[in-house]
């Protein structure tokens, strides 16, 4: 696993370089150590997201149940990142495509990847993320982007559950 610090670093190097069109676009594969993300939104107010009480450490850092939280640039509510969940990060850029429209991307890049195993994704009107079960009822894939128009670039992606403990889910 990357620790997702490590990676928030690396994909903002790699979203420069793509801004300066020297480098395609990108597709990246990551897990992470536990830890929550938050949104943009949410940085000013963590708590609001929370089930659990959130805690100061030394470091100036916040965790929850001792397990670190980062605030991002991505849209979105909080997330949880950790072992036996897929992160697909994408650094793309210069696509003549609205926000909503890479939403729409991601979710169906989202239904092929669950279609491999069979498992039939489900978009639910007003969320971005994708659903399965019954009427689609249990979210197994969270979408997060980050969106700038002036040059159109995009990063972050979304994160499939795959296996492993979600029980950290249970504290948002």
């Amino acid at each position: 696993p990357c620790p997702f610090e490590s990676f928030t670093k690396l994909q903002e190097r790699i979203r420069l370089l793509r801004l300066e069109q020297k480098v395609p676009q990108v597709l990246i594969f990551a897990t992470h150590p536990p830890c929550f993300s938050l949104g943009f939104r949410d940085r000013g107010n963590p708590k609001k997201n929370f089930k659990t009480a959130l805690t100061r450490t030394d470091t100036d850092g916040i965790t929850c149940n001792a397990i670190p939280v980062h605030a991002t640039f991505r849209g979105g509510e909080v997330t949880y990142h950790g072992p036996g969940i897929l992160g697909c990060y994408t650094v793309f850029g210069h696509l003549p495509l609205k926000a909503e429209d890479y939403y729409r991307l991601y979710q169906h890049m989202v239904k092929d990847l669950l279609s491999c195993w069979e498992i039939e994704g489900v978009l639910r009107p007003q969320r971005p993320d994708v659903w399965i079960g019954n009427r689609g009822t249990k979210k197994i894939a969270s979408i997060g982007l980050q969106y700038r128009i002036h040059p159109r670039l995009t990063a972050y992606g979304f994160n499939v559950n795959v296996g492993g403990d979600l029980s950290p889910f249970s504290y948002i």
